[in-house]
């Protein structure tokens, strides 16, 4: 009884000893290696940005290098593994061109990643790899780098949506996956088009009058036409414009005062578009802003839009002199 005893006690300790000598990988005690992107809540794109530049970019240490190195895997000695990595995002084609660029079909734009461990740019690959003669730690190695990059001439998309990237797998000898570590983005960033250009007369003259023209309240000069010239160059939204007096933030009527500089008395200003007197409102390119007007469909292209500009009886005694007024205008693309 006393040898059988001691038999199995000396099995006991020889099969615990041998814990990983048919495992020629495991995962580390803290589990899968992570990076995860923190983005800004908003990424403008610059005007006119060309195809295949980069309009942002972002690094951030994975958890193995902020400290505590036990993520990952770890893998004996003279061990084959065959690596895969994984791009993880929904919808995107590889360019294959050596940009490294995975396009977010139908966005406009799409994104690349790269690391030391990636030797490169990220992409669906895999390889086998012979360990060296101690044992390796296997995670995601350096900084891990995300660039946003213009596609298409239009970024017809608004917003980066948070998801996972990439994921990395290891399988050892004896057929074990392993997650390795994984990339991802936490949260959505939305997308500020890029703006137009916009090209406006700096003034325009309405002309020299006599006193007796302007006999009754209402009574208009005719309309002295001017453009504004609008490049949307890579952009593709719906144009607005404001305009706004900027004596008077409040002023939501069709008539703009006088400068205070100016000689003349009872008359004003007032705009034309379409045929119609233009109502002004606040200072602001926000969607809905009070009297803000459509123009046109923006579609990688340059236009003109035409006003006029015209004088306006307001108050039955009109004096002589000097009569100017300034305006400003707010676009916003939506």
């Amino acid at each position: 009884m006393l040898n059988i005893i001691r038999s199995l006690f000396l099995l006991i300790i020889l099969c615990a000893g041998q814990q990983h000598a048919h495992a020629s990988c495991w995962q580390q005690a803290l589990g899968v290696d992570k990076a995860r992107f923190t983005l800004p809540d908003k990424i403008s794109m610059p005007a006119n940005l060309a195809v295949g530049q980069t309009f942002a970019s972002f690094t951030v240490q994975p958890l193995s290098r902020q400290g505590d190195t036990r993520y990952g895997i770890e893998c004996q000695a003279n061990s084959t593994i065959t690596w895969t990595i994984a791009m993880d995002y929904p919808n995107i084609t590889y360019q294959g061109d050596g940009s490294g660029v995975h396009e977010i079909n139908g966005a406009g734009f799409g994104f690349r990643i790269s690391s030391r461990s990636a030797g490169g740019w990220y992409r669906n690959n895999s390889g086998s790899s012979r360990l060296g003669w101690t044992s390796s730690t296997q995670g995601l190695d350096g900084d891990i780098r995300i660039e946003l990059v213009k596609t298409a001439p239009i970024i017809s998309a608004r917003q980066f949506a948070s998801g996972m990237l990439v994921r990395l797998h290891v399988t050892d000898e004896r057929g074990s996956r392993l997650e390795v570590g994984n990339i991802a983005t936490n949260n959505t960033a939305q997308l500020v088009p890029q703006t137009c250009s916009v090209r406006a007369p700096a003034s325009v003259s309405l002309g020299r009058f006599s006193q007796r023209e302007f006999n009754a309240v209402g009574k208009t000069s005719n309309p002295v036409p001017f453009d504004l010239n609008v490049a949307c160059a890579g952009v593709r939204a719906k144009v607005h414009v404001t305009f706004s007096d900027p004596t008077n933030a409040g002023n939501t009527s069709d008539v703009l005062p006088l400068s205070s500089s100016s000689r003349a008395r009872g008359l004003g200003i007032q705009l034309m578009y379409d045929n119609k007197t233009v109502s002004f409102g606040p200072d602001s390119a926000i969607a809905g802003n009070r009297n803000q007007m459509y123009l046109a469909q923006a579609n990688d292209n340059t236009f003109d839009v035409r006003f006029g500009a015209r004088y306006i009886q307001t108050e039955k005694n009109v004096s002589p002199g000097s009569a100017n007024g300034s305006v400003t205008f707010t676009m916003s693309y939506q």
